[in-house]
């Protein structure tokens, strides 16, 4: 079970930007879900739904996570 690392998107649109992996094991500025949760786009933000304001502490403990695993 891959859970997003090194899992291409199914259906991004303009959500996965210039990425092309949900997780890049150690490198979370490579990674989609970095990028997602730091706009407030429609269309790229993530969650999609009621966001007017990035969590910079989720988004510091998902890039830490991120940038923890081996690559």
């Amino acid at each position: 079970m891959k859970l997003g690392v090194m899992k291409t998107p199914v259906a991004a649109g303009n959500g996965a930007g210039a990425f092309d992996y949900d997780i890049v094991p150690g490198k979370a500025d490579e990674s989609i879900i970095t990028y997602r949760m730091n706009s407030t786009e429609v269309g790229i933000a993530m969650p999609e739904l009621g966001r007017t304001t990035i969590h910079q502490e989720g988004v510091a403990l998902i890039r830490d996570w991120i940038n923890s695993m081996d690559k």
